[in-house]
This record gives structure tokens, sequence and C-alpha cells, in this order.
């Protein structure tokens, strides 16, 4: 199976809005009226070293996302994400009917809605999903990763990091205070290649990944506002 980074497009004859960050934004009075969601995602000091865990295992600690701003000009598309929306994406009925003959990872479908105006939106959901995290399924040592001081304009670009495995790359997270993102990634045989849409907990930039199966059937009916970008990893699957 082969697989495109998923994204929102920016296309604003598709979405609407022209600044390329998506179609709505969360701001203090969506997390007001959704403490739980950014407790979750917004440091405080009910955080663990753990708090990463929750974000990677959104079905079991999602729920409804009411009245989400949306932009003036945004248009109802299919797909919706955006520029700080943190995990899942938000879809429509058709959407939804259509990811629900696909093959994904544990998810579940949360209530959704929109604030356009003075017109609450409705007939959305979040999809959530687990994220690949690595234990099982990564063969750390045969990954590449950008060095923790890598810099993307230098003409001397710093060899890339190596991990012995899933306990060496969270020892370095916890030290570093951050992830080293992948340039490769060399999955194990466990990994269900077939999957159709998934994605990652810290170990890449991307948010998530399309297969070439499901993009064909966006492609068939006409789903609008979802886009595709460059791969910054190479996935290995064997």
């Amino acid at each position: 199976m082969a697989y495109m980074p998923l994204s929102w497009s920016i296309d604003p004859k598709i979405v609407g809005v022209r600044d390329g960050l998506g179609p709505c934004f969360l701001n203090a009075d969506f997390y007001e009226r959704h403490p739980w969601y950014r407790n979750l995602f917004i440091r405080n000091d009910s955080w663990t070293e753990d708090w990463w865990q929750p974000q990677a295992t959104m079905p079991d600690y999602g729920g409804p996302l009411l009245r989400i701003p949306m932009e003036r000009l945004a248009r109802h598309t299919d797909f919706i994400d955006f520029g700080n929306f943190r995990r899942g994406y938000l879809v429509n009925d058709k959407l939804r009917r259509i990811l629900e003959k696909a093959l994904l990872p544990r998810h579940r479908y949360f209530p959704a809605t929109f604030m356009h105006g003075k017109q609450e939106v409705t007939g959305y959901w979040w999809l959530c999903y687990d994220l690949e995290v690595g234990r099982d399924h990564v063969e750390f040592a045969r990954s590449e990763f950008d060095s923790f001081d890598s810099n993307p304009l230098s003409l001397t670009p710093k060899p890339p990091l190596f991990f012995a495995g899933y306990a060496d790359y969270m020892q370095a997270f916890r030290e570093k205070g951050r992830a080293a993102i992948a340039t490769k990634l060399h999955f194990k045989p466990s990994f269900n290649g077939e999957l159709d849409l998934w994605g990652v907990q810290f170990l890449s930039t991307q948010k998530g990944y399309i297969s070439d199966r499901l993009l064909a059937e966006f492609k068939r009916h006409g789903i609008t506002g979802y886009g595709l970008r460059k791969p910054t990893c190479a996935l290995v699957l064997t």
C-alpha cells in the first residue's frame, strides 16, 4: 500500500479562506467551553511525564466538539482540518459513510458543530483514532532521525540520528524535552500495511497518512476540503 500525508486544502476556491491556515480556529471561548480538550493539549500543572499518552489514544479521551469557530468566508466542505487542531479530522455524514467502509485503526466518532457567524452548522463528526507510537511496530535501528540541533539552512547538514529501540528514543525525548523527527521510518512486518488512514505520535511532522486506495475513493465521490502534502519522511513497509 502506498501512502501520502493528508492535510487540508489551501485552495481558496475550495475552502473559501486565503491564509492557508484552514477554515476554522480555536479561541479562548472554545477552550473555556471544552476544558477537557484544553487540559489534554495545552501544558498545565496536571500533566505528568506521560502527558502524551492520552493524545495517542484519543478514542478513550475525546468528546463532542461544539461550536468550533469558523472563518467568515469558509465553506462547508466534506473534510475539515486546520492549523491548531491537534488530533483527528472533522468529517461530514457523506465522508463518514466512506470512512466506515475503510480500514482504520481503533477509532471513534464524536459529534462536532461549527459556529459560522450566527449559524450553528451541524452534521459533522470528529474522527479520532489511535496513533502509532513505535513501541511494537517500528524498527528504530533501521530508521533515521533529524539531529536535535540540525539546521535546514545549513550547507553541511548534520548526520542522521539512530536509536537502538523505542526505549532509547523515549529516553532522548525525556532528556531533550522534545521528540526526534524521523526522515525515514522502517516498519516491522507486524505493522498493518493495509490501513487506509493512520498517524504517528511524535515520530513524524505529518499529522496523518492516507492510502492510495482511500484516496481513490475520495476522488471518486468528489470529497472536498482535503489536501495532500509533500512527504518529509520516507516510509518503509515490509
